[in-house]
């Protein structure tokens, strides 16, 4: 897959940004409900057209293809953004902090 698209009401939801972002693929996405998702950050590691904006999608992908020296720029830092904010490792090492910080104030307040 060159670029990856990723249109939807919802926002930029599912794996498949972080799967794109781990391959070195670049992705455009829809902006959201919301617009305040922090998986793909504008012109820093993808690229977010505004919801039901046809001509920005459009726009956004032309730049993709046009553009390697952006591609190469948007594939490089969200393949370290994947890598640091994404990692498997390092979110359930913050999950079992999380339980562990828990587990110890329950602790005390039992005491």
């Amino acid at each position: 897959m060159d670029i990856l698209v990723v249109c939807t009401r919802l926002g930029v939801l599912g794996r498949q940004p972080f799967e794109a972002m781990a391959v070195k693929t670049p992705v455009v996405v829809t902006s959201g409900h919301t617009g305040k998702s922090s998986i793909i950050l504008h012109d820093k590691t993808g690229l977010v057209a505004p919801m039901k904006d046809i001509d920005g999608l459009v726009n956004a992908v032309d730049r993709l293809i046009f553009n390697t020296a952006l591609r190469g720029f948007l594939v490089k830092n969200a393949y370290q953004y994947a890598l640091t904010s994404f990692n498997p490792e390092v979110n359930s090492d913050k999950v079992i902090m999380l339980y562990q910080t828990l587990l110890n104030e329950s602790t005390i307040l039992v005491q």
